[in-house]
């Protein structure tokens, strides 16, 4: 069957029997496809290592990173306590130049704690004082607690007590408060406290003359007629009486 249209015939064919049309194709044969291209097929293999070897390295990367945090964890966790340690150590610093403050400074220092402690903290022991050491934060302090009256408790007052009265927080205070005398048991504490301090005090060296010479200029020398250079220094300085005040204004 020829369908003519414009000029341009299309041959097609009739089904035969029971047999369907076949549509017509633009395909080309099988036979006549192009080979593949060797390049091509080189380049995705070339890719397709490349993505193995990526997805390869993203995991050891992981794989490392899970490994380091412990340790990671582990420094950052010393640094933290060596910070915390050093804080505690600063704390404690500062409570105990507190508890020492007025007591001087170098030897004088260490020889007022010495007879401090030495003597008059044994007495007032013995007399029924007591002692607190600070904790925590208050770690190097100190609380001085003179002898509780017997209508009161001690736990009382350590909690509730105030401070230059119920006790005392500084090693000058209770100096000053045993200085007083407020009973025969603090006169004694004193005694024996001065008493050991002050052989202390004479016991350090004392600074003395050490017998300096003084250089003469030639125009001395030649005027006293001696070239020596080893005279002594001879001091004619007269010590000046103390100096007094009026207060006379005081009395009106």
């Amino acid at each position: 069957m020829d369908v003519e249209d414009t000029g341009t015939s299309i041959k097609r064919e009739e089904p035969v029997g029971d047999q369907p049309a076949v549509p017509p194709t633009d395909r080309a044969p099988e036979s006549d496809k192009a080979p593949p291209d060797p390049k091509a097929e080189e380049i995705k293999e070339v890719s397709k290592e490349a993505a193995i070897a990526d997805q390869e390295h993203e995991k050891n990367a992981s794989d490392a990173e899970s490994k380091s945090e412990p340790q990671g964890s582990a420094v950052g966790s010393a640094k933290e306590a060596e910070l915390e340690a050093a804080l505690k150590l600063q704390k404690r610093a500062r409570n105990e130049a507190f508890l020492t403050a007025g007591c001087g400074y170098t030897k004088k220092k260490s020889r007022l704690l010495s007879a401090f402690w030495g003597t008059m903290w044994k007495e007032l022991e013995r007399a029924g004082w007591k002692k607190i050491d600070g904790t925590g934060d208050k770690e190097g302090s100190m609380r001085f607690f003179p002898p509780v009256p017997k209508d009161k408790n001690f736990d009382d007052v350590a909690k509730e007590g105030r401070r230059g009265k119920d006790y005392y927080d500084r090693i000058v205070d209770v100096i000053g408060r045993v200085k007083r005398g407020r009973n025969n048991d603090e006169k004694r504490a004193f005694e024996l406290f001065h008493k050991v301090y002050d052989t202390e005090e004479k016991r350090k060296p004392r600074l003395t003359a050490l017998g300096k010479r003084r250089r003469k200029s030639p125009s001395s020398a030649a005027s006293t007629g001696s070239g020596s250079e080893d005279e002594p220094i001879v001091s004619l300085r007269r010590k000046q009486p103390p100096m007094t005040m009026d207060l006379s204004w005081k009395s009106g």
